[in-house]
């Protein structure tokens, strides 16, 4: 996960909303889900 390590908080935080938009999911299920998979 060297990729995602790298990001900014800022690029990390713009990832998050874009993946979080096209998903069209809300809710702290989803933020954990990617939380989990990004740390």
């Amino acid at each position: 996960m060297a990729f995602y390590n790298g990001l900014t908080k800022a690029g990390s935080m713009a990832f998050y909303m874009d993946l979080n938009e096209k998903c069209n999911v809300h809710g702290n299920d989803f933020k954990n889900r990617l939380l989990t998979i990004l740390t």
